[in-house]
């Protein structure tokens, strides 16, 4: 089981790469210490990632937080 969930990050990071994607919404806390190392995560909140707090992640609340994150961040790359 574990070598499928390895595998299955692996590809992410290659598409992330690949796509040359800039930012990702995860809420998954075993994954985001790993995607922050390849992109910008918008970290869904939920109790069970409360104690994530890591560069390169922004915490986000609700569909429209993200919304409004993810202008933020555009304004910043212009």
């Amino acid at each position: 089981m574990e070598s499928r969930k390895f595998r299955t990050i692996f590809k992410a990071i290659i598409e992330i790469d690949r796509l040359k994607i800039d930012i990702m919404i995860e809420d998954n806390p075993g994954t985001i210490p790993t995607f922050v190392n390849h992109t910008h995560v918008l970290c869904y909140d939920c109790i069970y990632n409360h104690k994530l707090n890591l560069e390169n992640m922004t915490r986000v609340y609700s569909w429209y937080d993200i919304y409004i994150k993810i202008k933020e961040l555009k304004k910043l790359q212009d």
